[in-house]
């Protein structure tokens, strides 16, 4: 009940000293130091234009190939002695795991 008597004295003393304050032109230069929708525009076709760039350069240099190699060496470098061990269906899960973590995080920079 408090907060609302003075909620509402709040309301009545802020509408009776309510002043104007003269910017002199200073919303007007902030509004057009802003970029307009054609830079943006310009901005994400870049961004794609980088991203198919990436996608091409990845499959030109057989991308996939060399990250499944990197993976193998590391894992069987540090799992060698128990690689008898090894379920092969734990290294698909680790790495489908990985590959999704990963475009998260890229998706999360876009």
């Amino acid at each position: 009940m408090m907060e609302i008597d003075n909620d509402k004295l709040l309301r009545q003393y802020f509408a009776a000293n309510r002043q104007e304050i003269a910017d002199r032109g200073f919303s007007r230069r902030v509004m057009q130091h802003i970029p307009d929708r054609r830079v943006r525009l310009i901005g994400r076709l870049w961004s794609a234009f980088c991203w198919l760039l990436i996608g091409i350069l990845f499959i030109a240099f057989d991308g996939i190939t060399l990250i499944w190699n990197t993976l193998s060496n590391i894992l069987t470098s540090s799992v060698a002695p128990n690689i008898e061990q090894l379920n092969p269906i734990s290294i698909y899960i680790a790495v489908v795991v990985l590959i999704i973590l990963g475009c998260r995080k890229i998706a999360s920079r876009v």
